[in-house]
């Protein structure tokens, strides 16, 4: 993003080159939290969604790099009230030109990295909260929501598929101090708040990197899906889902 907003303008005015960076005009697909007062670089990802570009937060620590493969653009914003509201306009500068058209809105499974090639380069996830997926669902905004809250989240705009899940505590040390979860209000951090409480919390947006963080001991455990179980081969306690 710096090299887009400094470097190669800079680079292209030393020889007289107009550099322009291709943007579209798109619509707030949730809330933003931005910082007073500041320039805040926005990283987005962006669906044509029913006639409208729509844009998403791309969740995760600001010093990890894979967001970069989730994303498809950036925004640039002097913030004065520090807060941009759904629904506001937001101009996007593109890293590609090839736009998803499928919004697929909710928590984050493993199943979702083994996606069919064509529905992956077609369509975004977006992070969406329990109380997202109801609104959301009732103004009708994606095309499919994924849910592991315990909650029913019926719609009559959707048909529901209902499996189970299983997932655990991965561990390196069985009296842990360091915890890696999902990202609050994932339905994962939820549902296991009860083994949360007294850790130091490390918290993630991918589960798959929770048991690469137990495994190289970069925490003492975590919880997520036993589908990595194999993968790793380190303790889990399994729960059911």
């Amino acid at each position: 993003m710096l090299l887009y907003t400094m470097v190669l303008p800079n680079i292209f005015s030393m020889v007289n080159y107009n550099f322009k960076n291709y943007s579209v005009n798109a619509i707030a697909g949730e809330p933003f939290d931005l910082h007073r007062g500041n320039t805040d670089i926005l990283l987005l990802k962006l669906v044509r969604h029913k006639g409208s570009y729509f844009a998403y937060q791309v969740r995760g620590n600001s010093g990890s790099i894979s967001r970069i493969m989730r994303a498809n653009g950036f925004s640039t914003h002097n913030s004065v009230t520090g807060t941009l509201q759904k629904g506001d306009g937001i101009n996007v500068n593109l890293f590609d030109p090839h736009i998803p058209e499928i919004l697929i809105a909710g928590q984050y499974l493993p199943d979702m990295e083994f996606m069919p090639y064509d529905l992956k380069i077609n369509s975004i996830f977006a992070e969406f909260t329990y109380n997202d997926i109801r609104e959301s669902m009732l103004n009708n905004e994606a095309d499919v929501y994924i849910s592991n809250y315990n909650e029913d989240l019926y719609n009559e705009n959707y048909d529901k598929i209902t499996f189970l899940k299983n997932y655990g505590l991965y561990f390196n040390k069985k009296d842990y101090k360091y915890l890696a979860v999902l990202y609050k209000d994932s339905g994962l951090f939820n549902i296991c708040h009860d083994y949360i409480e007294g850790s130091n919390i490390i918290l993630l947006d991918r589960p798959g990197m929770i048991p690469d963080y137990v495994f190289n001991k970069r925490c003492d455990a975590g919880i997520s899906y036993s589908d990595y179980s194999e993968m790793y081969k380190i303790p889990l306690n399994r729960w059911a889902g």
